[in-house]
């Protein structure tokens, strides 16, 4: 079963890298199993997987052991990938329900949650301890510079005289030199191919190696390793003398005498830099990470095209490579909090005057409204006072009447146009302001009318009128006679 999960993990067409994180993840599991199933392994089945308490006994097991956070975790992550595994196998095989595999999976969900905090706080000691480890800037030209004088010199006496001892110089200056140059991964130059490197074409004095096998090939496909041609010529002078050397046959440009390729990189580069008389003792992740900490101030273009260039991305840089702020950084951050303190305060205060000044404005504003209000009602009130005296005393005044005006019961002299003409269009008063002086007004013309009209008949039959005085009360309509009707109608 152990097999069968192993060609699982690895797939159809695994890479060198692959093949031994399979190797890591079925070790894992191996480990769990003869824990879990102490005494019933023999009986062929994972019936005792059943009990889920196993992960967290396991990983009270991995902690005293000494194990760190991130190694635990990695341990729970292909135990996981191994339940999963067992999970799509048949019943009869595993003796185990698909309940019993979802209890411990919910296990092992909940124990790495439990481990995030101890992970974070292990990452921030490893990154500060790499803080410590930052190779300096000078150190690190130091070496490139003197490398460039004395390679070309080592290959040319390892030309003359060829030997094992040469050429792991050779390679240790080679590995280091681009490294820290580059940034890239120790994996990235050894697993660099020999036809990687016949392949790749120089454009303007300018080539790129592009290194397919790589632990980020499946985001980022090639690791570019761009050369110039005096670089690109250590490279091919290494490979004319390549057949003097056993495990020539490596398909591996940095091979070892067994014909794999070479995992001793870092030994021999430590031993070159020591030779150089350089200070401090260096890894290739320390000179990775220092090349992420001499980018972090360039600007967000710069710095994601460096970090494509390293094959990782700006998280993953962030998470695992830029240590954490020195004393001076810290510092200097402080100083950027101070003053954007001091400059919101200020703002706040600038705002707070802004405001006052304006809900002053606002309130003077409005007084002046009110008081400008309170005069126009004023004056409106006194006009409008002066009006409604005038009016009462208008209505109260007694009429003004000419001198030479007859009396109200005799009737007007007029010609018997004008009359005719009083009749079809009787005469229009003014409209007096009281109910009762127009109600009077009105009942004083229709008896003047009925008097023109009695007297018009009398002179349309030619005969005297008689003095027929009428009163107030003879106004209605239903004292008139049918000849006084037929009359103003015939006139109207």
């Amino acid at each position: 079963m152990l097999n069968d999960f192993f060609l699982y993990c690895v797939g159809s067409n695994p890479s060198n890298k692959v093949k031994d994180n399979g190797n890591t993840c079925r070790s894992h599991v191996r480990r769990f199993l003869l824990f879990s199933g102490e005494g019933q392994l023999l009986r062929g089945d994972f019936a005792f997987l059943k009990e889920a308490k196993v992960v967290s006994d396991w990983v009270q097991v991995l902690k005293e052991d000494g194990m760190k956070p991130t190694t635990i975790r990695v341990n729970l992550i292909n135990i996981r990938k191994f339940v999963l595994f067992l999970k799509d196998q048949p019943v009869g095989v595993t003796k185990v329900s698909d309940k019993a595999f979802d209890r411990l999976l919910s296990q092992l969900k909940q124990r790495l949650r439990d481990l995030h905090r101890d992970v974070t706080i292990h990452r921030q000691k490893i990154r500060k301890s790499g803080r410590r480890n930052i190779v300096p800037i000078d150190s690190s030209k130091a070496f490139r510079k003197k490398t460039r004088r004395i390679l070309p010199m080592k290959l040319s006496a390892l030309e003359k005289d060829p030997t094992t001892k040469g050429l792991c110089e050779v390679f240790g200056l080679l590995a280091g030199y681009f490294i820290s140059l580059s940034g890239h991964r120790t994996g990235v130059m050894a697993n660099m191919l020999v036809s990687e490197v016949r392949e790749a074409e120089l454009e303007d004095n300018r080539s790129i190696i592009e290194v397919q096998s790589h632990k980020s090939a499946g985001t980022y496909g090639h690791a570019q390793v761009s050369v110039n041609e005096k670089e690109y010529s250590w490279f091919m002078s290494l490979l004319d003398m390549r057949d003097n050397f056993e495990g020539s046959d490596s398909p591996y440009f940095f091979f070892s005498a067994s014909g794999g390729k070479c995992r001793k990189l870092l030994y021999y580069f430590q031993k070159e830099w020591k030779k150089m008389g350089l200070k401090g003792s260096f890894t290739f992740r320390n000179l990775r990470t220092s090349v992420v900490h001499y980018t972090k101030d360039l600007s967000p273009s710069k710095k994601a095209a460096v970090h494509r260039q390293m094959c990782h991305s700006e998280a993953v840089a962030a998470k695992f490579y830029l240590p954490l702020n020195t004393a001076d950084e810290a510092a200097q951050v402080r100083k950027l909090q101070e003053g954007s303190s001091e400059t919101s305060s200020e703002t706040s205060k600038k705002q707070t005057v802004q405001e006052t000044s304006q809900d002053s404005s606002q309130e003077s504003s409005r007084e002046t409204s009110r008081e400008s209000s309170q005069v126009t009602s004023e004056e409106t009130s006194q006009e409008t006072s002066e009006e409604t005296s005038q009016e009462t005393s208008e209505e109260t005044s007694p009429p003004k009447t000419s001198p030479k005006t007859s009396p109200p019961n005799s009737p007007p002299k007029t010609t018997p146009a004008e009359s005719s003409a009083a009749v079809c269009m009787p005469e229009q008063s003014s409209a007096p302001s009281g109910s009762g002086e127009k109600r009077k007004r009105s009942s004083e013309g229709k008896l003047q009318g009925k008097k023109r009209a009695k007297r018009d008949i009398s002179k349309f039959f030619a005969e005297e009128p008689e003095d027929v005085e009428l009163s107030l009360d003879e106004s209605d309509s239903s004292g008139s006679s049918d000849l006084e009707k037929f009359f103003v109608m015939h006139h109207n």
